[in-house]
């Protein structure tokens, strides 16, 4: 499964004692707050603001299939990196500016961060966290540069709601190649009953990510990414649905990725032996076709 989110919302709120953890399944300290973290390509990654719906319209011929088929495997790696980007740890003192070793956060933690918070009460909020990460590692994750977290409600501990943005922000482990940066937000609504995120990253809106890396292989259980794929000529929502993607071979192995268009234009995306099926729909005429793999 996916990074623990909110491992904190059964601790009780004390003033003056922030949390912005997450990125690990350690306990948050004592007197923390709820943890706020969400969940975050190319079906690909646009410039602007996403749209609020998709915007590109499919089409049935077997280069935009092996393109839908190419968008999809590259979203993998903007799904790696939102999951991990949206669940950066840290910990705040309200009303003060601390740097923390990363040791703290978690078993095996190394570097360290800078919190300055303008907390004044337990209620937080409008409350403004700033968090700058100096090479944090904490739970096979690497974290450098500055994330805002502003709640913009908060009624209990388990009621509340909060923006996360990252400025010049470079996440690394978990199954990315290299440092990757990550420019955006991550929004989120806690309910007692219920959590909603979304994490809009690097042109793209990326939400109930449920993933999980070893090695060079990703197996995304569930997730849902909105991209600008060149191929539709605008943007389209991907579902990803126990997709196994190896970063090294270029390769997925098992699973299934719904790409859904503007005007019941619908392709469907399987793994073979020997490459991929991709069954194009539109107006309710079908058309597979295959796709070996590269």
């Amino acid at each position: 499964m996916s990074r623990l989110k909110f491992l904190a919302l059964a601790t009780t709120v004390v003033m003056f004692g922030l949390s912005a953890c997450g990125g690990s399944d350690t306990p948050a300290p004592a007197g923390a707050t709820p943890a706020p973290a969400g969940g975050g390509g190319n079906a690909g990654g646009g410039n602007g603001a996403v749209p609020a719906a998709a915007t590109g319209t499919l089409t049935s011929n077997q280069t935009s299939a092996a393109a839908i088929v190419k968008a999809v495997n590259d979203g993998v790696a903007l799904l790696n990196k939102a999951d991990a980007a949206s669940d950066v740890p840290g910990f705040g003192v309200g009303g003060v500016a601390t740097t923390l070793d990363c040791s703290s956060l978690g078993a095996g933690g190394t570097g360290s961060i800078t919190v300055d918070s303008n907390a004044t009460s337990a209620n937080l909020a409008g409350t403004n966290i700033s968090i700058q990460y100096n090479n944090c590692s904490v739970g096979g994750a690497s974290f450098n540069g500055g994330v805002t977290l502003v709640y913009s409600t908060y009624v209990a501990a388990n009621d509340f709601s909060f923006t996360q943005t990252y400025t010049n922000f470079t996440v690394s482990g978990l199954g990315l190649t290299g440092a990757q940066a990550a420019n955006g937000t991550t929004s989120c609504t806690v309910t007692p009953t219920a959590t909603s995120c979304a994490t809009t990253i690097d042109g793209a809106q990326v939400s109930n990510i449920q993933l999980s890396t070893s090695g060079t292989t990703t197996t995304v259980q569930s997730a849902n990414l909105r991209g600008n794929l060149a191929a539709a000529n605008g943007y389209v929502d991907c579902v990803y649905n126990g997709w196994t993607f190896n970063s090294s071979t270029g390769r997925a192995t098992a699973g299934t990725v719904t790409v859904t268009g503007l005007g019941n234009t619908v392709a469907t995306v399987t793994t073979t032996a020997t490459g991929y099926t991709v069954v194009v729909t539109i107006n309710g005429v079908s058309t597979t076709y295959t796709v070996p793999f590269a």
